[in-house]
């Protein structure tokens, strides 16, 4: 079981799926583990830059979560990456910026006299930045089916610390031995 400030927040036997995934835009690293139990979904997450203490305790308790929901469900699964409503928004930015790219390269005949050649090449290399986009992030793509060994694995990757040992240890509270 999985408590918050002393009370139940979920028990490990009634867990139907785990998703783990992460994104770093610019400075801001986020990563989170959804844990879902039939029609809910409890999300854990972590705003911390990869190598902060607080990010290597997160990990820790990923770790943690996966091995005791593998205890007690050995055959559930966890996808890895994005998916949902990122990648959706990232791949119909995409799509968009494709349509914006071949409308700028159908319209650089209307640029000044010289500029043709650059409007040309802007519109190419949006349409094809669109495209790199579009394809990165299309949907269904880029899940990962990790089982309970690999997930474990996975997620001790993930950290920065040689040792993801000491991480658990040092994310263990009072709260950890009550119960």
């Amino acid at each position: 079981m999985l408590t918050c400030n002393g009370e139940l927040y979920l028990s490990f036997a009634d867990v139907t799926g785990l998703h783990f995934g992460e994104m770093t835009v610019r400075q801001t690293h986020s990563a989170w583990l959804d844990i879902e139990t039939g029609e809910t979904r409890h999300r854990i997450g972590c705003n911390a830059p990869r190598g902060d203490q607080n990010n290597e305790q997160f990990l820790a308790l990923c770790r943690a979560i996966v091995a005791e929901v593998a205890e007690k469900k050995p055959d559930l699964t966890m996808k890895v990456g994005v998916g949902g409503g990122a990648r959706w928004t990232l791949f119909l930015l995409g799509l968009a910026m494709i349509a914006a790219g071949i409308v700028g390269m159908v319209f650089s005949q209307e640029a000044r006299r010289g500029m043709e050649l650059f409007a040309l090449a802007a519109g190419g290399g949006f349409a094809l930045f669109g495209l790199l986009l579009a394809f990165m992030w299309r949907p269904g793509a880029g899940i990962l089916v990790l089982n309970s060994d690999q997930a474990r694995a996975h997620l001790a990757a993930r950290s920065l610390n040689p040792d993801p040992a000491e991480a658990e240890k040092q994310a263990e509270t009072d709260e950890d031995n009550k119960g």
